[in-house]
C-alpha cells in the first residue's frame, strides 16, 4: 500500500545518502546507530530505525567490499 511505496522510497533515499559518505564515515554512523539502538526501548520506533540503518549501513559496506 501507500505506507510500504512511503518505506521504499525512504530506504532508496537513505541508501543513496549513504553511497555518498566515505567508508570511514559509514563506520562512524554504524556505531552511533549500534549504540542508539542499544540505548533505544525494546521494540520502540526508534529501536527499529536504529536497526534499520544498521543493517543499511551493513548492505553498503558489504556492496563496497564485494565491488572493491
Amino acid at each position: 500500500g501507500l505506507l510500504e511505496k512511503q518505506e521504499d522510497i525512504m530506504n532508496l533515499t537513505s541508501q543513496f545518502n549513504l553511497a555518498s559518505k566515505s567508508t570511514y564515515e559509514l563506520r562512524g554512523l554504524l556505531r552511533n546507530a549500534f549504540n542508539a539502538a542499544v540505548q533505544a526501548d525494546p521494540g520502540s520506533k526508534a529501536q527499529h530505525e536504529a536497526q534499520a540503518l544498521i543493517d543499511a549501513i551493513k548492505l553498503e559496506l558489504t556492496v563496497r567490499d564485494f565491488i572493491l
